[in-house]
């Protein structure tokens, strides 16, 4: 069997979303911005024309880079810092009276929070932040008290009481960051599974992914971070944007008034008997479930490994608890039917790697350095890993919901109960050009040792050497 790894293409193509150059030509129907475009350079010398003085040559303006990539955690700074370098070069260069929106879970970054201030100081640029209560820094109080709290006002730093758009209970664990005007670029958007946090710099594996120009997806982020600073429960529960190669879902699935105390749904729920007594069709209520679904496990020549198998890589951070169980059991049967899967994962449930494991699915494990660290929410020591992956990926090649086609599902989505109550984000990109930079890196983390073999151990110290 030919296993379809991209050693090649894939480190090409991560090679190039790190330029920020194009990935790819957008396909007929694509929304602008939605792929990454080159970058323009400085007008070339005019060429000789009658006139006795040529006129000069636009003045070059910053652009931000594009497209996916990667950080590493044990590389150099430059590339332990990819994602917050996107984000704090894109607020130095925002123009005066625009306006930066940012949603995150945790927030720490001392040289963004002074680049903020000074961006609303000396330009008079909008400032809006919303974080999450969790984890209160000296950073975040330091800005919400420079530009204040009221999320009335034009400017704003507001820590939600929960999943800002829930009900209580949950998190903000969407990380969007987005410019109305910033260097050559308009309506930017920059998605990532970091938050602007050291730690999620030099200890955690994460992607980023920016797309600028794309009025319809920008609107549609504004309404969503429109309901997050009002902090107040919604109505409709999920927002989504499509487009031909581009779709976001901004999604909080409990509907419990006291998602601290209601259990999240982690079965396939039986809907309402119809006036004839006959049962309608079960329907999964998880997204993930809903996704894996839709996989068929024979596909087409150029999808794949290349063997007519679909390819399925799973990266996951957090894959445990009773939501875990369902979705490794649909994992383990796409196997058993020819599917070719891998997973690389960090906090595994114990039952989910039982599940994959008697399937026969290969799973590596990113989690390394155990010992005691900080919880999430900044009130205790606990023990786990201190350097993780920390990415969400679902990705796909072969055929898809009765297509053959490239799939990639990335965002801050775990595959964990928690989700369910969070305000979350997920990507959905479709493309040849996406997957191969995603599964590129995918590749690179499981031929590397960013990666170990056996699942689960807590008895790795440091990686011996550097990653590369």
């Amino acid at each position: 069997m030919r296993t379809r790894r991209w050693t090649v293409a894939g480190v090409a193509a991560l090679a190039v979303a790190a330029l920020g150059l194009t990935l790819g030509t957008p396909t007929a129907g694509a929304e602008p911005g939605d792929l990454p475009t080159l970058l323009p350079t400085a007008s070339s010398t005019p060429t000789v024309t009658p006139t006795p003085t040529p006129p000069a040559p636009a003045k070059h303006q910053w652009m931000p880079d594009l497209g996916p990539a990667f950080n590493n955690p044990l590389g150099s700074t430059k590339q332990k810092y990819v994602v917050n370098t996107r984000i704090l070069k894109a607020v130095q260069h925002a123009k005066p009276n625009s306006t930066i929106r940012f949603a995150t879970y945790s927030f720490d970054r001392e040289d963004i929070t002074k680049a903020l201030w000074k961006a609303h100081k000396k330009k008079h640029v909008n400032v809006q932040v919303v974080v999450n209560h969790n984890v209160i820094t000296k950073n975040e109080l330091w800005l919400q008290k420079k530009i204040g709290k009221n999320t009335k006002k034009s400017s704003f730093f507001h820590i939600c009481k929960g999943s800002c758009r829930g009900h209580g209970g949950g998190n903000e664990h969407a990380k969007i960051y987005s410019f109305t005007h910033t260097g050559g670029a308009t309506d930017l958007v920059i998605e990532s599974s970091g938050n602007l946090t050291s730690g999620a710099a030099v200890g955690q594996w994460n992607d980023v992914y920016s797309v600028m120009g794309n009025t319809k997806l920008f609107d549609t982020w504004v309404k969503v971070f429109n309901q997050l600073r009002k902090d107040k429960p919604v109505k409709k529960r999920t927002v989504v944007y499509k487009s031909k190669q581009v779709d976001f879902t901004w999604h909080r699935l409990q509907t419990q008034i006291d998602a601290t105390k209601a259990q999240p749904a982690t079965k396939d729920r039986v809907t309402t008997i119809s006036p004839r007594k006959k049962k309608k069709k079960k329907k999964s209520i998880d997204p993930v479930l809903k996704r894996l679904d839709q996989i068929s496990c024979k596909t087409g020549p150029n999808y794949g490994d290349g063997d007519g198998h679909t390819q399925i890589r799973i990266i996951m951070y957090a894959w445990f608890g009773n939501r875990s169980i369902p979705i490794a059991h649909r994992v383990a049967a796409l196997k058993h039917q020819g599917c070719d899967v891998e997973a690389i994962l960090t906090e595994p449930g114990g039952a989910t790697v039982s599940i994959l494991r008697a399937a026969g699915v290969p799973m590596k494990d990113a989690a390394w350095n155990y010992g005691e660290k900080m919880s999430t929410d900044g009130k205790k020591m606990v023990w786990g890993p201190r350097l993780y992956c920390h990415l969400k990926w679902l990705l796909i090649s072969g055929k898809y919901h009765h297509k053959n086609q490239d799939i990639v599902f990335a965002g801050s989505e775990n595959w964990s109960g928690i989700s369910f109550s969070n305000d979350e984000v997920t990507m959905q990109l479709t493309g040849s050009d996406f997957y191969k930079a995603y599964v590129g890196q995918f590749n690179h983390m499981w031929n590397t040792n960013a990666t170990h073999a056996e699942t689960g151990s807590e008895t790795y110290g440091w990686p011996p050497k550097p990653w590369n």
